[in-house]
């Protein structure tokens, strides 16, 4: 193979397709963690356990969710029962499916040289059929998200009155967190 020959790439619309299917891809994995998140740190659902393979690759609860796969975050939904609607936790598990196709195999099963029309539309066409998916499961997590953020608020809001009592009306719980954290950067 000569160093000088020129591969192709994918078109520009077939890679806006993906870029948006990728987009509504990572927004369950997000929502998911979150929720995630907000019920270990409030109680909801049975406990968070980790096998112990998981201890020693994660250390504690928040780096499993800090890093845990999104397979794996919707497994552990799943045993905490936060969510119990086995139809919901399919849309949840057929958008990471769809999601870690598109991430890890999608671009390098076809062979954008050997490229037709036809070829793209149907490339196209797998790729819509899974953003429906994926939008959907982008949806659900973030509806279940602002769910489990507005009970938050509120069991955190009693909270806070509560110790306002003994603490002063300007307490706030330092620990109260909705998001993924920003990992701290090594330095070297």
């Amino acid at each position: 193979m000569s160093l000088d020959k020129h591969h192709r790439l994918p078109s520009r619309e077939l890679a806006y397709h993906y870029t948006v299917a990728m987009h509504f891809g990572q927004q369950p994995e997000l929502n998911l963690r979150a929720l995630l998140y907000t019920s270990a740190y409030h109680g909801w659902g049975a406990d968070l356990e980790l096998t112990e393979d998981q201890l020693r690759r994660f250390k504690d609860t928040n780096a499993f969710i800090d890093d845990a796969t999104c397979g794996t975050i919707i497994s552990a939904i799943r045993k905490k029962g936060v969510i119990t609607e086995e139809k919901l936790l399919q849309v949840f598990e057929r958008a990471c499916k769809h999601r870690n196709r598109l991430a890890h195999s999608f671009l390098s099963d076809h062979d954008f040289d050997n490229w037709s029309p036809q070829k793209e539309g149907k490339a196209i066409a797998d790729i819509l059929a899974m953003t429906e998916d994926l939008y959907r499961g982008a949806r659900f997590s973030c509806a279940f998200r602002s769910i489990a953020e507005d009970h938050s608020d509120k069991e955190t809001k009693k909270l806070a009155d509560s110790l306002a009592q003994f603490l002063g009306p300007n307490y706030h719980d330092p620990n109260a967190k909705y998001a993924s954290r920003t990992p701290k950067r090594r330095t070297k």
